[in-house]
């Protein structure tokens, strides 16, 4: 009997109908399984799309004695564990899983899975690119946009999944390949208890895996398993990948050299030995790497050079949404700045503590210009910087200061959603107004 089989006699609720939430109710009743589904909003375009599609399925609001009726629980990521209702249910007995543990249930086929504070979908994109150059048939989903299940509907060699704190929080029977925390600094404060509790959901990716790969400069992402591969900038040992003579290298063999790299920054330079260790069990050749190195340019958002400012160089690094990132983004790219550095910062820090950013900014920023809900606990690490009312109003000031070789760089260390609806939203605006200054 298959897992699906088993469901077909369970009564089962989905909590939340996002995207996720919506992809679960999708997968199950083509197993003619017909799940109830509860939201806070009644009137969300979730709530909507399911009464419309599937117009048997009974919605309801959130109540805790309905969903004490369940026999299993299939939650968003956005509702945490520690939710009253869910910790009752847990008592009960009742069964509380995400659409992660249910791929996981029912997927034969290879995972890497990757997770991390900073970097994920970048690597996520670079290792799936990697397999499929080496002649594999890759594909990516979790937290990058694709839900997973949705990856069952058509056929795969090997499965690359971007995963966030809040879905391995519900993920024990994932069993990667390979798995990776790419590097751990404060976010989600408003989430969890401590930064303890962050880390805890991000170790979880760890379980079962056949090899954790942890980044050797961040003790926090060393397993706890002893089948381990490090990645780091420094030379590797034997079964590590590292830095050797300006070569990306496994162990002493050297795969293609730095320069092959056209991402910028040095944290990419950490994406890229990240992304060679997870590819390792899959044997892909190092002429492979080189290549795909080459052609690969990174995503939107993420340190991303603006076209036509002249000789000033405008780079939205928007999706740095929490100190870490930022510190990143700061250490990559002044070393490729001739000029000064002017910083655009500031937005909604979701309780980070912003101390971490103070040498950075000390050490790598000739200018700060700060704005939005929390860029005043920025502009308080160092003593100058420059207030703006908008995004607008930071840029039209950075135009100001800007000077031939310099580097205006829009890295937040903070979500965006004080004055945008997303860092994409963000991202695209300070694109346009660097773009209107030099009249392109």
């Amino acid at each position: 009997m298959s897992y699906i089989d088993t469901l077909a006699n369970k009564k089962i609720a989905i909590l939340g109908l996002g995207v996720s939430g919506l992809s679960c109710v999708s997968f199950l009743t083509k197993f003619r399984i017909v799940p109830f589904v509860m939201d806070n909003n009644l009137d969300s375009k979730g709530v909507k799309h399911v009464k419309l599609k599937w117009p048997k399925i009974a919605v309801y609001q959130m109540d805790d004695q309905m969903m004490f009726t369940a026999d299993m629980l299939i939650i968003s990521p956005g509702i945490a564990l520690s939710t009253p209702a869910l910790v009752e249910a847990k008592k009960r007995g009742i069964e509380i899983i995400g659409d992660v543990e249910l791929f996981a249930r029912i997927n034969q086929k290879p995972v890497i899975a990757i997770t991390g504070s900073n970097g994920k979908t970048t690597v996520t994109q670079l290792v799936t690119q990697l397999l499929n150059d080496a002649g594999y048939h890759a594909v990516y989903g979790g937290n990058i946009g694709v839900p997973v299940l949705d990856l069952l509907a058509k056929p795969f060699d090997v499965a690359v999944l971007e995963l966030s704190s809040f879905q391995l929080e519900t993920t024990d029977s994932l069993q990667a390949k390979t798995a990776t925390i790419l590097n751990l600094v404060e976010d989600h404060m408003d989430r969890y208890d401590s930064f303890d509790g962050y880390v805890d959901a991000k170790q979880k990716i760890y379980a079962d895996c056949e090899t954790a790969v942890y980044n050797r400069l961040d003790a926090r992402t060393k397993p706890l398993q002893e089948v381990v591969c490090s990645f780091g900038l420094d030379a590797p040992a034997k079964i590590d990948v590292g830095i050797k003579d300006s070569h990306f290298s496994d162990g002493d063999k050297k795969l293609c050299p730095l320069d092959s790299l056209e991402l910028v920054g040095q944290h990419n330079v950490l994406n890229a030995l990240a992304a060679i260790a997870l590819v390792k069990p899959f044997k892909v050749d190092a002429s492979v790497i080189e290549q795909t190195f080459k052609q690969f340019n990174g995503l939107p958002h993420r340190c991303e050079r603006v076209t036509g400012t002249g000789k000033v160089q405008w780079i939205n690094d928007s999706k740095a949404t929490n100190v870490g990132a930022t510190v990143a983004a700061l250490q990559g790219i002044k070393p490729l700045c001739k000029g000064h550095l002017i910083l655009i910062a500031g937005g909604v820090g979701k309780d980070a503590d912003f101390m971490p950013l103070q040498q950075a900014l000390n050490e790598h920023v000739d200018h700060l210009i700060t704005f939005g809900q929390d860029g005043d606990q920025i502009a308080k690490l160092v003593g100058q910087s420059q207030s703006a009312t908008s995004l607008d109003d930071a840029v039209n000031k950075a135009h100001k200061l800007a000077i031939d070789d310099d580097c205006v760089l829009l890295s937040p260390a903070c979500a965006s959603f004080d004055m945008f609806a997303s860092f994409e939203a963000r991202g695209t605006r300070f694109i346009a107004l660097a773009q209107e200054a030099y009249h392109v």
